[in-house]
């Protein structure tokens, strides 16, 4: 490498799997199986790359109006149950030989996401990106979720790298705003099937496979 850059920290949901779309459609899925409304695209959107909390509020102007989160969680878990998300179909086609190209190059890989704890290791599993990653964190691992830096902070720590020395690969507005609060330079992979605003961030990649050429340049 002739880049001072040493490790890439990656966000996981739209940008290692395919899946902030595929979280939209299944919402927006179980409104119209179970309660027959069609909820707009605009109130789906704060879903990406957010916390849980943040899908119970996008679709609760449809729901029953006596119904609290637990009742949310529960139906909705239940409608997975019978329609479940296959993760191991989300990956982006070029996200594992990307991996492999970076951990040859030397760098050091990271990832810190919003996602909880066991739904990030059933991923890992099941998209076959285990062993890659030597710092993992999840929004089990931090009080303050994404856009807070919380995350980005705790990560560059497990790493023992000051932010410079470190590149992060987000693609929704809240992930590009928490790398940038903790003080790290951010690529977003690019977005156009839906809106979301990448303008805060360093680096634009139209692919994932692009990355190693990026880290080359810097």
């Amino acid at each position: 490498m002739t880049t001072a850059l040493q490790a890439v920290i990656f966000d996981l949901d739209g940008v290692l799997i395919d899946s902030e779309i595929c979280y939209i459609t299944k919402l927006a899925q179980w409104v119209e199986a179970d309660f027959h409304k069609t909820v707009p695209m605009e109130c789906l959107l704060p879903i990406v790359g957010s916390s849980g909390p943040a899908h119970w509020l996008a679709v609760r102007p449809f729901l029953p109006s006596e119904w609290g989160r637990e009742d949310y969680l529960k139906a909705y878990r239940a409608f997975l149950a019978q329609n479940p998300i296959h993760y191991d179909q989300l990956p982006f086609p070029d996200v594992l030989p990307t991996l492999r190209t970076l951990k040859e190059l030397g760098l050091r890989l990271a990832l810190a996401t919003s996602s909880p704890r066991d739904k990030v290791d059933q991923i890992l599993v099941e998209c076959g990106f285990t062993g890659f990653f030597e710092v993992i964190l999840t929004r089990d691992d931090v009080e303050n979720c994404k856009p807070d830096p919380e995350i980005y902070r705790k990560t560059l720590a497990g790493l023992s790298l000051p932010p410079q020395a470190c590149l992060v690969v987000e693609d929704s507005a809240i992930g590009i705003a928490a790398a940038k609060a903790a003080g790290i330079p951010v690529a977003a992979r690019r977005e156009e099937r839906y809106y979301v605003d990448q303008s805060q961030a360093d680096h634009l990649l139209d692919r994932i496979g692009d990355l190693p050429q990026l880290l080359q340049s810097l």
